[in-house]
């Protein structure tokens, strides 16, 4: 099968329709996030004011306040000792994986305990969606 000179701009044409598509689309997600990331903090005051952690909406799903942990090495030889210290050398490398430091950050928090040293936490509390699985 020979390919034409008409075939590819017609493949060119079919790839620019579907770039342009993404880039709306693209645009469209990124109002989306600012509109939520807008609604949240409210969100997030009137539950703390009414003292709530979660409400389920029916067809829709359960939100939930959830806090998570995203820390930032700021001394890493402190967090070095740290890990050595507390029984987490075995995690030591050239680096200490950032999903790993998360875990143990929540462990920490979780249990009332300070942060490793060398390591700034950053509290981000979100308004989450478990969706209902039955419609």
């Amino acid at each position: 099968m020979k390919i034409t000179i008409e075939d590819i701009k017609q493949k060119l044409q079919e790839f620019g329709k579907l770039r342009a598509k993404k880039d709306k689309l693209k645009a469209e997600l990124k109002k989306l996030d600012e509109a939520i990331e807008k609604e949240e903090p409210e969100l997030l005051d009137i539950m703390d004011k009414l003292k709530m952690q979660n409400m389920t909406m029916p067809k829709i799903g359960t939100f939930y306040v959830e806090a998570k942990a995203y820390p930032q090495v700021k001394d890493n030889e402190k967090l070095i000792k740290w890990l050595n210290h507390n029984g987490r050398g075995e995690l030591v490398r050239e680096t200490v994986h950032y999903q790993t430091l998360v875990g143990i950050c929540n462990e920490q928090l979780q249990a009332n305990l300070e942060a490793p040293e060398g390591v700034e936490v950053f509290m981000k509390r979100q308004i989450r969606l478990r969706r209902n699985t039955n419609g």
